[in-house]
C-alpha cells in the first residue's frame, strides 16, 4: 500500500462537524472506537455489540490506510503488532465475510494469506503496513468497533426510495430487515416444530424462510449468535426428505446444509438452523431432524401483513 501518498491526502482532507464522542474517531458516517485491551475475537464482537456497534469492516484502500495509521497511534503504548477487524471465515463455503454481514469487496491480505491452517478463521490487520492475516480466534488482540453516527443524535435521515421501507416499527419486539421488507421474531422457548409454527401463525407470521446469504447473516448476528441456540425455521418435507419447501410457500432457492444433511432418516421432516462452536468461533447451517424435538424458533412477517 502507498501509505505516504494516502497519509498526505488524509492530512489535507477537510474535516466536517462530527456527531461522534470525543473519545472516538469520526470516519464518514461512522464513529470508530479503538479498544486497546487484548481480547479474543468472540469477546471483541460482543464488546462492540454491547455498545450497538460491530467490529469494523473495510471496503476500500483509503479507509484501510487511515484505519491502520490511526490504530498505530491509538495502540502505540501496547505490545500489539496487529488488531482485530471484522472479517471471519464462518460460512459453509469457507468464504470470508464482514461482521456486519457485508461481503469482502476489497481485500488487502498479506502475501500467502489467508492461510488454510485449521482454526485460523478470524482476520487481523498489521499496524506496520495495514496488511491482513488469518489468525486463531482465541488470540488476544486490541480491536476497533464502528458505530453509526445516527446513534449519537435524535435526528434521522429521510428515507430513500426503495422497494420496501428503509425502517419499520415491528411489534412484539421484532427486528426489521429492509431488503426483505419483513419483521423477524425470536421465540425464546423450547418447543416442537408444529407448536412453533402455530405460535408464529397466531400473530400473522410463519416460521422464517431464508433466501440469501445476506438474510442468513442478518439472522445469524441478530438472533443465532447472541443467543447461541439452534432455531426452528419454516423448512419441512412432505415426501420423506426427498424435497423441501417453506411454510410461507416461497421458493426453496437457498440451502446451506451442514455437511451430511439433509439426512434421510424416518421422521426427520423438519428443518432447523444448527449452531456449532469451534474455539470461540460460531458457525450456522441448515439441518433436519425429528419434528418433535424442541428448539427456539424464528418467525418472519412481511411488513404489509
Amino acid at each position: 500500500m502507498h501509505f505516504k501518498i494516502l497519509f498526505i491526502f488524509w492530512c489535507i482532507a477537510p474535516f466536517v462537524l462530527s456527531l461522534c464522542p470525543s473519545e472516538s474517531w469520526s470516519w464518514q458516517s461512522y464513529c470508530l472506537f479503538f479498544n486497546s485491551t487484548p481480547t479474543n475475537f468472540g469477546n471483541s464482537e460482543l464488546s462492540c455489540q454491547k455498545v450497538h456497534g460491530r467490529l469494523t469492516s473495510i471496503h476500500d484502500a483509503f479507509y484501510n490506510a487511515v484505519l491502520s495509521q490511526t490504530a498505530a497511534k491509538e495502540f502505540l503504548n501496547t505490545s500489539a503488532i496487529d488488531f482485530w477487524i471484522g472479517a471471519t471465515k464462518y460460512t459453509w463455503d469457507e468464504s470470508w465475510i464482514w461482521d456486519d454481514g457485508t461481503s469482502l469487496n476489497y481485500t488487502d491480505w498479506k502475501s500467502g494469506e489467508p492461510n488454510n491452517e485449521t482454526g485460523k478463521d478470524c482476520a487481523a490487520s498489521y499496524l506496520i503496513d495495514g496488511y491482513w492475516s488469518a489468525q486463531k480466534c482465541s488470540e488476544l488482540k486490541p480491536f476497533v468497533c464502528e458505530l453509526s453516527e445516527k446513534f449519537f443524535t435524535s435526528t434521522t435521515e429521510a428515507p430513500t426510495t426503495k422497494s420496501h421501507p428503509i425502517s419499520f416499527n415491528c411489534s412484539k419486539g421484532g427486528v426489521y430487515y429492509p431488503p426483505t421488507g419483513s419483521c423477524y421474531f425470536a421465540l425464546e422457548k423450547y418447543q416442537t416444530w408444529k407448536n412453533a409454527e402455530i405460535q408464529c401463525k397466531s400473530f400473522g407470521s410463519d416460521l422464517t424462510s431464508i433466501h440469501t446469504d445476506a438474510e442468513f447473516n442478518f439472522l445469524f448476528f441478530e438472533n443465532i449468535k447472541p443467543l447461541k441456540q439452534s432455531f426452528w425455521i419454516g423448512l419441512h418435507s412432505e415426501d420423506k426428505e426427498k424435497t423441501w419447501k417453506w411454510t410461507d410457500n416461497s421458493l426453496f432457492d437457498y440451502s446451506p446444509w451442514l455437511t451430511g444433511y439433509p439426512q434421510a432418516i424416518k421422521g426427520s421432516d423438519c428443518g432447523f438452523i444448527i449452531i456449532q462452536q469451534e474455539d470461540v468461533h460460531y458457525d450456522a447451517y441448515f439441518a433436519n431432524t425429528q419434528c418433535n424435538n424442541t428448539y427456539f424458533s424464528i418467525c418472519k412477517k412481511f411488513y404489509l401483513n
